[in-house]
């Protein structure tokens, strides 16, 4: 996806002095756009007016079409170092970042992550006022680089598409099979049968998801070269953010299996979280007060991509994630305990 930075017809005048008239250019992703000027010329006051620190007289400014100050967590999306630190003398560099982190929903590892980029690790515990002028712009490209290791999670959406619809059928399918009569000659206690039938496709569930997310982590990176992380071995955060979405997605299918079990056919399961995925599910979250409850945002808090709406909050997550899990999977269980199984002759 290409990203523009747009600026349109913009004008500023302080009183009546014109300090910007009817300016226009647009910054395309993947180019150096050089801003240009004598002082005093307005470069200055135009990145202001983009990054929402002023008002423009007339005009836009914006960022794949929205403005820095709609933006729920901006830094997820922008990047900017601009006019020094903006800290407090006597707040330490790590307290400095995490105040930042946390505004934007930025997990704390990130934190140890920049600073090593940056080469300033070794002052994490030091006052913004002892940083010499070098150590000070390198502290503000550690407030903007953006994080790669979100490069490649989008393996998730596609697998988890392809995971929920088989899962569905799968567990629409249960009741329709003769060998599970058959099992149970065997097994004569169907809460057992069960239990092994949700964990073996708990189990298969996750292999798939970690596979897809995994194998779109190598591509991405490949595709990056030395611009990217190591395409096989990656770094601790994208190993954290891979196996927080694998989880995610394998919960995701284990629900969908459950649903389809409890419904008898893949009508339940693909009505209720197929449209969730698509983009319903991130709609509702936005626009209403429940959506956020919905399995689908629910998964989106695991991992919480720069771009995207939600905070990352994995453990709240996991808890309404498994709230569900419980709700439907003991709705199935009474069904599966009390049915005749097997199907018709």
């Amino acid at each position: 996806m290409e990203h523009i930075v747009k600026i349109d017809r913009v004008s500023k005048k302080y009183g009546d002095k014109q300090i910007l008239k009817d300016i226009s250019f647009t910054a395309r992703s993947g180019r150096i756009t050089a801003f240009l000027g004598h002082n005093g010329a307005g470069k200055s006051s135009t990145l202001r007016i983009l990054l929402g620190l002023d008002r423009a007289t007339a005009g836009t400014a914006t960022f794949d079409g929205q403005t820095y100050q709609s933006m729920i967590y901006p830094l997820k999306t922008v990047g900017a170092a601009f006019d020094g630190i903006g800290g407090l003398p006597n707040r330490k560099v790590y307290d400095h970042l995490h105040i930042i982190a946390a505004s934007n929903a930025i997990p704390k590892f990130r934190i140890d992550e920049v600073l090593d980029m940056t080469g300033i690790a070794h002052k994490k515990k030091d006052f913004l006022s002892s940083l010499s002028l070098g150590e000070g712009q390198r502290l503000g490209l550690a407030e903007a680089i953006d994080p790669l290791e979100y490069l490649g999670l989008n393996g998730a959406s596609m697998g988890g598409m392809v995971l929920v619809i088989l899962a569905g059928i799968l567990g629409a399918t249960e009741f329709q099979s003769h060998s599970l009569r058959t099992s149970l000659l065997a097994c004569n206690n169907r809460l057992k049968l069960l239990m092994g039938k949700i964990l073996t496709f708990g189990l298969f569930s996750l292999i798939i998801s970690l596979l897809s997310i995994y194998l779109s982590y190598i591509v991405m990176h490949l595709a990056l070269g030395k611009e990217g992380l190591h395409p096989i071995l990656l770094n601790q955060a994208a190993w954290s953010h891979l196996l927080w979405k694998a989880l995610a997605t394998a919960l995701l299918g284990l629900l969908s299996f459950l649903l389809g079990l409890l419904g008898r056919t893949m009508l339940l399961p693909l009505l209720f979280l197929v449209p969730q995925l698509y983009n319903l599910g991130n709609y509702l979250a936005a626009h209403t007060s429940w959506g956020a409850y919905l399995p689908q945002p629910a998964g989106e808090l695991f991992v919480a991509t720069p771009t995207s709406q939600y905070a990352n909050n994995p453990l709240q997550g996991l808890l309404i994630l498994s709230v569900w899990l419980l709700v439907i999977g003991v709705m199935a269980s009474l069904r599966f305990l009390k049915t005749d199984l097997g199907g018709r002759y």
